[in-house]
């Protein structure tokens, strides 16, 4: 069995809109910088460590948009506030329970991101992408007993897709960021353990 291992995301600022031209709007052109935090993180890869690290296993919907807080500290380099950690919290529906134990019908997660709005600077301490309202994931949760919340296992490794219906394996060449929620590196899914998953679990969702 393979262990959990500690990583560490590289920090990257990237503008959020590459190669714009004169005909995108000026909302598009103002999107904000995305800025990738250095953080060290456990992540799991393969099934049991996983499942040994959750509370639960859900296939859950976002139903609300994400409410953040972000942490200041003052900074001698840059000679003001900057953001040194940043939580988004969302609501959502339990679609299936798929492990575990809960008589909720809805959960609190969160996430290490958020939205600086003065340095229109989206800046985030994880590399799973950020929340949205109406998608849909399959969730390792563990529960947060401090903040009252839960948090994906292991960042990345702790969320993926639903399953196309007519999909039961998965190949690397079917496997892209957007799709799984990951930032630009592809590298990050582990398609042996997604295929692991989606064996092992009923993901189908009425």
């Amino acid at each position: 069995m393979r262990k959990a291992l500690c990583i560490s995301i590289i920090a990257l600022s990237a503008l959020a809109v590459v190669g714009c031209s004169s005909n995108h709007s000026e909302e598009v052109l103002n999107a904000p910088a995305l800025s990738i935090v250095e953080v060290d993180r456990v992540i799991y890869n393969d099934l049991e460590s996983l499942m040994a690290a959750s509370d639960l296993v859900v296939i859950g919907k976002f139903i609300q948009d994400d409410e953040q807080t972000l942490e200041y500290e003052y900074s001698e380099e840059f000679g003001k506030n900057i953001v040194v950690g940043a939580t988004s919290t969302n609501v959502i529906q339990i679609e299936k329970l798929l492990a575990g134990e809960t008589s909720e019908e809805t959960l609190t997660i969160s996430q290490s991101y958020g939205l600086d709005e003065e340095a229109n600077n989206f800046i985030t301490f994880s590399n799973m992408t950020s929340m949205k309202k109406g998608d849909e994931w399959i969730f390792f949760l563990y529960y947060d007993d401090i903040n009252g919340t839960y948090w994906c296992a292991g960042d990345y490794t702790g969320r993926y897709p639903v399953p196309a219906e007519d999909k039961t394996v998965y190949e690397k060449d079917d496997i892209t960021t957007a799709e799984f929620g990951v930032y630009y590196d592809v590298s990050l899914v582990n398609v042996d353990l997604y295929n692991e998953i989606i064996s092992t679990f009923d993901c189908s969702v009425e």
